[in-house]
């Protein structure tokens, strides 16, 4: 299920970082990419640590806030950051001896 949520949530982000600064639509998808996050949040909470999820939640949530304030730049770098955060929580879902130990 991780693995579908990662591939999902890093489409959505490669779709938004792509986005123009005169792009439109990409203030929806920013607000879309967040709502889609809440449901997967919901079922991910039940294996995921709750830091981990309250990191990609920050992450998704500064992606929408950047654009609002007309920060492209700094839209550019929150998409960056959630990327980040998200391909964290497939590498905390992987069996390894760093996860079990």
């Amino acid at each position: 299920y991780t693995k579908k949520v990662t591939d999902d949530l890093n489409y959505r982000l490669d779709v938004l970082s792509a986005a123009e600064q005169d792009d439109n639509q990409a203030g929806e998808r920013a607000k879309e990419l967040l709502e889609v996050w809440e449901k997967y949040e919901k079922r991910m909470s039940l294996h995921t640590r709750h830091n981990e999820l309250e990191e990609v939640t920050s992450a998704l949530t500064q992606i929408e806030s950047c654009w609002r304030m007309d920060e492209y730049e700094l839209f550019r770098m929150a998409c960056d950051d959630a990327r980040v955060s998200v391909d964290h929580l497939l590498e905390e879902a992987r069996l390894s001896w760093k996860n079990i130990i």
